[in-house]
């Protein structure tokens, strides 16, 4: 049985146990609210009157965190124009059950979740660790990182932020939230590397990846020498169809235009790329061109495929054909993704320039000395139309321009075009620095003038 309501000093504010109710009318009906101590409810009642007068009266939800970021996940579009994928979706709903859900309780409200409590999670995180085994070590473990830290709370917020627009809250605690940035020894071991070098008996220098694919079955090793060259991330390679291969011309190249993804319920599928800045054309070797065209792949079939026409698996292909090839060349830790950071600098080296070409990205880098992008942006929309046209050659004439992947739209892919645009770059470079020393002289002896009078 309820206890008895006593009255107090205050109107509206009564004594019920040990706790103090009161009430307030909201659209004419009447809402009752408890807090533990007279002033808090003596604030609160105010608190909540005025809010009716003003019309900026929020009922607070009782819907807890649990409930509402489950059924959230579920329906989220997304904030922006690129919308939601779903394989985004599944790192968000494992992100929120390893992390979020498990920190706080069951029985936590919305309307409860205070900047204190985000701030608490953010140190828990912090003390979370996860393995990090090594031969030495079987059991060891390290704490999170910063973006660990960061793409953990990442879902949370997304959370909250989408409850403050539907009105169950009235500020989304998370918004200032500070993330850690702890100070470490980078760890040469556990940062993503390329292929080593190695001399063989002659004293000549020769890529591992080249002996990596030499130790592929030949079934497949078209298939690694091709991403030997692009860089493809393997989910952009495994979704490569007919209709993709341009291998006609002088400069014959393969498009980015989609790849596969594993699809909780659903297993491997083909969908969209991982973002805008994927879709791209990547060239090619004449030679490796010509083998690709001897497949004769239809444009609707896929260029790499299992012997049913299914997609390939590419943990499957990790594990029982390339795994082997790596332990054989002596680079057992290596994997798919150690191509993509090979290629770039193979293709530097096959292009004869001192430039690093990073395959994929559209970037360009001076191993001697940086130049700013913009000037560097700047330097080939101007230089494109003014550089000489270079000589067709012929079949049997080495051709290192077609090895460059780089982003058609940004960079020439002409190694020719490579070696005259860098001391293009290195000038405008120079003349964008006197420039500004010049105008900072100026507002010097502006400033000098100013003071004499």
């Amino acid at each position: 049985m309820a206890a008895r309501m006593e009255k107090t000093r205050t109107p509206g504010v009564f004594k019920r146990g040990s706790r103090y109710v009161f009430s307030y009318r909201v659209d004419g009906k009447q809402r009752w609210e408890s807090c533990r101590t007279m002033d808090e409810a003596r604030r609160a009642k105010a608190a909540r009157t005025t809010d009716v007068g003003r019309g900026e009266f929020e009922e607070r939800s009782r819907i807890t965190l649990h409930e509402y970021a489950r059924e959230w996940v579920e329906r989220y579009q997304g904030t922006g124009r690129r919308g939601f994928r779903e394989e985004t979706r599944n790192e968000y709903r494992a992100l929120l059950d390893k992390y979020a859900l498990s920190h706080f309780s069951p029985r936590m409200r919305l309307t409860d979740i205070t900047p204190r409590h985000i701030a608490s999670f953010v140190g828990w995180l912090c003390e979370q660790t996860r393995p990090a085994a090594t031969a030495e070590d079987p059991e060891r473990r390290v704490p999170l990182s910063d973006k660990t830290v960061r793409n953990a709370l990442g879902p949370l917020k997304a959370c909250l932020a989408t409850a403050r627009w539907e009105g169950l809250i009235r500020h989304n605690p998370a918004t200032d939230v500070a993330l850690p940035h702890r100070s470490r020894t980078d760890d040469d071991e556990a940062r993503p590397k390329p292929f080593p070098r190695v001399e063989d008996e002659r004293g000549e220098t020769i890529e591992t990846m080249e002996l990596v694919v030499e130790h592929v079955h030949e079934s497949h090793r078209l298939m690694f020498e091709l991403l030997a060259v692009s860089g493809l991330r393997r989910s952009e390679l495994l979704a490569l169809e007919g209709r993709h291969l341009a291998l006609d011309g002088d400069k014959p190249h393969v498009k980015v235009r989609q790849r596969v993804r594993r699809r909780r319920g659903e297993g491997l599928v083909i969908g969209p790329l991982k973002s805008r800045h994927s879709k791209r054309d990547v060239p090619v070797p004449r030679d490796l061109a010509d083998r690709l065209a001897a497949r004769d792949t239809p444009q609707d079939r896929l260029v790499f495929c299992s012997a049913t026409d299914s997609v390939l698996d590419p943990d499957n292909l990790a594990g029982r054909v390339l795994a082997p090839a790596c332990a054989a060349a002596g680079v057992a830790w290596a994997g798919f993704h150690t191509f993509r950071h090979t290629a770039p600098r193979a293709c530097s080296r096959r292009a004869g320039t001192s430039c690093r070409c990073n395959a994929g990205w559209g970037t360009i880098r001076r191993a001697s000395r940086s130049i700013p992008t913009s000037t560097c942006l700047r330097t080939i929309s101007a230089s494109r139309s003014r550089l000489p046209k270079r000589q067709s050659s012929g079949p049997d004439t080495p051709r290192a321009d077609v090895a460059v992947p780089l982003v058609t739209w940004l960079l020439p892919t002409d190694a020719y075009e490579m070696r005259s645009l860098v001391p293009r770059i290195r000038a405008r470079s120079d003349l964008d620095e006197a420039r500004q020393r010049g105008v900072r002289e100026e507002l010097q002896a502006g400033r000098t003038q100013c003071h004499a009078a």
